[in-house]
């Protein structure tokens, strides 16, 4: 496991939670239908608006949870 409590990306800012949850589909547990994942901890409005929210990766070990991190990344780094 891995967790972030301030993932930041100015381009979010202002992005409902059910928006977030849809671009994150692909990475969010159970990706795969394997016990892997993203779980979305920090679900408050505000933080949406300040385009910051936290979460925990879930792997099979370290370079899997960082794999699955930098794929979220990539996800928003479209949006």
């Amino acid at each position: 496991m891995r967790s972030n409590d301030k993932y930041m990306r100015p381009n979010i800012q202002g992005l409902s939670y059910v928006d977030l949850k849809t671009s994150l589909a692909p990475v969010l547990y159970p990706m795969d239908d394997q016990q892997r994942g993203v779980v979305i901890t920090q679900s408050f409005r505000s933080m949406y608006d300040r385009g910051k929210f936290g979460y925990v990766s879930i792997g099979k070990d370290q370079e899997d949870t960082r794999n699955i991190e930098l794929q979220l990344d990539g996800i928003l780094s479209k949006i």
